[in-house]
């Protein structure tokens, strides 16, 4: 486990390196005695710096390595059929907006899927999703083949 000094050093790092779009060596790789809490610790202090720097957030994500938060959707991901549109009705039905592929849940937004065999299935409603990003963010005034903060040219072999 890191020191608080540790921690603090870790997240300005991180915090530095994205102003500067620049990449560093994974924290992971050069301390790998961090734990998971210490990883929590250090996103909420490069969150809090660039809160502090005037940005907003925007979005919430759920991480699935929160004990709690599996321990919560365990049931969800035991059964394969009927997972998808037991998540999405349950979260749906307490408010939260719900974009849905590849299944059909009570109040959820379906995502555009084309019928495929079960073994490329998944790679279809990934793609589903991936326009639906493009899109949103094109309507919303970004550029997707150039976002911002990103300096980074990759090369499939």
């Amino acid at each position: 486990m890191a020191t608080a000094d540790q921690l603090e050093a870790y997240s300005t790092e991180l915090y530095e390196a994205l102003r500067a779009r620049k990449t560093i060596v994974p924290l992971s790789t050069r301390s790998p005695e961090l734990t998971i809490d210490d990883a929590y610790k250090i996103s909420l202090g490069f969150l809090q710096k660039r809160l502090a720097d005037g940005e907003k957030v925007v979005g919430k994500k759920i991480g699935v390595t929160s004990k709690p938060v599996q321990e919560a959707i365990s049931g969800y991901f035991r059964d394969p059929s009927g997972t998808s549109k037991k998540v999405g009705s349950d979260l749906a039905g307490r408010g939260v907006p719900v974009l849905i592929a590849g299944a059909k849940a009570t109040g959820a937004t379906p995502l555009p899927t084309i019928e495929a065999l079960p073994e490329i299935a998944p790679l279809l409603l990934v793609q589903s999703a991936y326009r639906l990003i493009a899109t949103l963010s094109v309507r919303r005034g970004f550029d997707p083949d150039h976002p911002a903060h990103l300096r980074k040219v990759t090369e499939t072999m």
